[in-house]
């Protein structure tokens, strides 16, 4: 999470009281310039107030006190903004259907964080205050109970006493315990076909009754959320599924763009920099193999392989930091992975110790108050840089269109390179960054337009 956003989540807890920048500098662990620079970001963006004196002090602004930061419970799960885009969507969308949600269905190979989106989903709903803050969220494994569905049953939905041979004392089932709040069923594939009948019946009509007692009604309101590694048309009941209207499907580690992918491998290996207490490099045959070879292996496979790399490195290297891991570290069955043959890097990526309230930030973006950089403020060279880059979207659309008659097929051959670009490595080029490539390379091939790079080039170099 970045750190602007943590300052104003912590803002937004108190919001009748006023801050000083050294307020967050033991709370959030980082210097006092880096606090005060974002808290006038935060004023610049109107979500602050700034009262000065001695010291400056700021509070949330009137707008502000109304806003959600809708996002922020999403971030901490990787791909959010890309591959994931539109799952979290439409489960933020779910939660807040009136009156009271819609099931959710998560669909997803092992290990690819269902589990861990179910949770993100019940935070969300405390965070956009439709549960309560204390509202209960209990998971059900049910391949735990799958050759004993009587049992289950009574997991689910209760039973009274003497009810089937066990059942020594009455039991208050999961759907009534979680009443208020979310039950999440993981390998719901697991359910019998009697159990997903009675479970469509309660999503139904709202209400369920007790394992050997049918005459009383049992009315709870329960958010539901569903987690399958199987295909839902082969293990499903027909109108279980119907009554479910939100299935979304989380791509396995393989499918992720590559720049998720990254972010996934940096991930880990910070977790293990922080729990060994040492900086981490990888050699580039590392990363490839990790972003690059050919592999089934889920979330779970690929940290358990960054572990026994990073045991191995500590083991020889116990007295060295950084701790340096080559391919050599990794476990046999890497080691042996193919290859693709794209070269990504001939540097050793370098993984920082970064601990406390951003251990899992890969970016720590850091300013200066007051700094001045040839002779103006961050702030200022922000402005100015949006100038020239809107001057040059002007150029472009005034320049490019008669350019592209002229190298038509031009256009299209880079159209479908960078398509490819996208396919492979999950980088996404607007039309505006398509443009101003087609207008680099024209200019490159044929020279016939000098000037569009000279003068972007000079300007940009001469002010910054």
């Amino acid at each position: 999470m970045e750190l602007k956003k943590e300052i104003l989540k912590e803002i937004m807890r108190q919001p009748d009281k006023t801050f000083i920048a050294n307020d967050f500098v033991d709370l959030l662990g980082v210097k006092r310039n880096a606090i005060s620079h974002y808290l006038n970001r935060l004023v610049d963006e109107k979500k602050l107030k700034k009262y000065y004196g001695r010291p400056v002090r700021f509070q949330l602004s009137s707008d502000e006190l109304t806003a959600k930061v809708e996002n922020d419970v999403f971030e901490s799960f990787i791909g959010y903004e890309g591959s994931l885009k539109e799952v979290i969507e439409s489960c933020q969308a779910a939660v807040k259907y009136p009156p009271a949600g819609l099931p959710i269905l998560l669909k997803g190979e092992s290990g690819v964080g269902k589990s861990f989106l179910a949770q993100l989903i019940y935070q969300y709903s405390q965070q956009q205050q439709i549960i309560q803050e204390n509202a209960p969220f209990l998971v059900l494994n049910c391949a735990d109970y799958a050759n004993n569905p009587e049992l289950l049953s009574g997991i689910l939905f209760g039973y009274k006493k003497g009810a089937f041979t066990g059942a020594t004392d009455e039991y208050e089932g999961l759907l009534k315990k979680a009443d208020g709040g979310y039950l999440f069923l993981d390998e719901v594939h697991r359910l019998s076909s009697e159990n997903q009948e009675k479970l469509f019946l309660f999503m139904d009509q709202k209400f369920f009754s007790k394992l050997g007692d049918n005459t009383q009604k049992i009315y709870a309101n329960v958010r539901l959320i569903f987690a399958t590694t199987e295909n839902i048309e082969t293990v499903l009941l027909t109108t279980f599924k119907r009554r479910i209207p939100l299935k979304a499907t989380i791509l396995p580690y393989r499918e992720r763009p590559i720049r998720e992918r990254q972010d996934l491998l940096y991930h880990f290996f910070q977790r293990e920099a922080e729990q060994l207490e040492k900086e981490i490099t990888l050699s580039p045959n590392v990363v490839e193999t990790f972003l690059l070879a050919d592999t089934v292996e889920n979330l779970g496979g690929i940290r358990n392989a960054i572990q026994i790399a990073c045991a191995n490195a500590f083991s020889k290297q116990e007295n060295e930091n950084p701790l340096k891991i080559d391919r050599s570290l990794l476990p046999q069955e890497w080691q042996n992975k193919k290859e693709k043959t794209t070269r990504l890097s001939t540097d050793w990526l370098s993984i920082p110790l970064v601990t406390g309230v951003f251990a899992e930030n890969k970016y720590i973006e850091l300013g200066l108050e007051k700094e001045q950089i040839a002779g103006k403020t961050l702030i200022e060279m922000n402005q100015e840089f949006l100038e020239i880059k809107k001057r040059y979207i002007r150029f472009l659309k005034e320049t490019t269109e008669n350019i592209v008659q002229y190298n038509l097929l031009f256009w299209y051959k880079l159209q479908s390179e960078l398509t490819q670009i996208a396919t492979h490595y999950g980088i996404v080029f607007d039309e505006v960054e398509k443009k101003s490539i087609f207008l680099f390379l024209v200019q490159s091939i044929s020279f016939e337009f000098p000037e569009i790079s000279a003068k972007m080039s000079s300007e940009l170099q001469k002010k910054y």
